[in-house]
């Protein structure tokens, strides 16, 4: 139907209204989609010229003990000094972000992961971050085309009804609902 406040898609069904939160909706794609690329043989997209990137000094040790994890996961990206890692490529599933949030998601991911987690669960992890980073925000605006895509894709996924934090993609009101609002029940 359209778009309420730059945050909220209006979708008609069967049911009634469907009111649905642009943001976690596409976070959900987006982590489905991660969590296929960076469990399976994640290809890197190198950059043209590697970036440096600042992180804090637990952040970058944390990158040079996760290094290989992170290889696997498509990063190429090697501890250049206390607070600086040497960015040269990232997930093919993340190339639409700077090289600095994709680590940074990354890296916020592992962090979040624990200890003893295993290579999936972090790629879990990590995916999750990727997607919250990534995802489009609350309050941009979205043509039809985006949102009717957006919709489809939600409906794709393994959970459309709530987000990998448990919050709500998705609130109806029924028919019956908006009928008794308006006095015809």
């Amino acid at each position: 139907i359209g778009q309420l406040a730059g945050t909220y898609i209006l979708a008609e069904s069967d049911e009634g209204l469907l009111i649905i939160d642009q943001h976690v909706a596409h976070e959900t794609v987006l982590v489905d989609t991660y969590r296929r690329q960076l469990s399976s043989d994640t290809r890197t997209q190198l950059l043209l010229s590697p970036e440096l990137v600042q992180l804090g000094a637990g952040d970058t040790d944390l990158v040079g003990r996760r290094q290989s994890t992170l290889a696997r996961m498509g990063f190429e990206a090697d501890v250049f000094g206390a607070t600086s890692v040497l960015v040269r490529g990232i997930p093919i599933a993340a190339a639409g972000m700077a090289p600095n949030e994709a680590l940074g998601a990354a890296v916020e991911g592992i962090a979040a992961a624990p200890v003893e987690a295993d290579p999936q669960s972090l790629a879990d992890h990590v995916a999750v971050s990727l997607a919250c980073h990534s995802a489009v925000k609350a309050g941009a605006c979205l043509h039809e085309e985006e949102m009717t895509s957006l919709v489809a894709a939600l409906f794709r996924c393994d959970n459309p009804m709530r987000c990998p934090h448990g919050r709500p993609i998705i609130v109806t009101i029924s028919k019956e609902s908006l009928e008794r609002s308006f006095g015809r029940r």
